[in-house]
């Protein structure tokens, strides 16, 4: 799960304003490379929106299924907030949603003509009641 815990006013190559909302994730334990020893942290992104503002304050709070994971990207300049190092880095992160909320590959469906021969006539349909026991019959 991830969780809605911010949002923005972001500008675009276009000049036009839009909303990006800051999504984080779950709870993570990382063996620090340095010491050792494991340290709680979480992973956040920030993804574009077509919401207005009103609307992004509100969901704030909400969560929604799926994670933040690592993605390979050209390298960049990238400089630690706390420290003022600069550093390159090679990943971003970006939000993934479970399987099964993944959006369907859209397809263009072709209209078809169809002869009146092929046309289902009302009288044609039949109708599905349920039964006592459970059971669809036939009308």
């Amino acid at each position: 799960m991830v969780t809605v815990i911010d949002y923005a006013i972001r500008e675009n190559s276009e000049k036009k304003t839009y909303v990006a909302l800051q999504l984080q994730g779950s709870l993570e334990l990382v063996l620090s490379q340095k010491t050792g020893q494991y340290y709680a942290t979480t992973r956040t992104c920030w993804i574009s929106s077509t919401f207005s503002e009103d609307i992004a304050k509100g969901l704030v709070g909400s969560e929604l299924s799926g994670k933040v994971m690592r993605q390979e990207c050209p390298i960049y300049e990238y400089t630690v907030a706390e420290t003022g190092e600069l550093i390159l880095l090679q990943h971003k992160w970006v939000y993934e949603p479970d399987e099964a909320t993944k959006p369907v590959e859209q397809v263009e469906v072709q209209p078809i003509e169809a002869s009146k021969s092929e046309v289902v006539k009302p009288a044609e349909v039949k109708q599905v009641e349920p039964s006592v026991n459970g059971m669809e019959e036939l009308v």
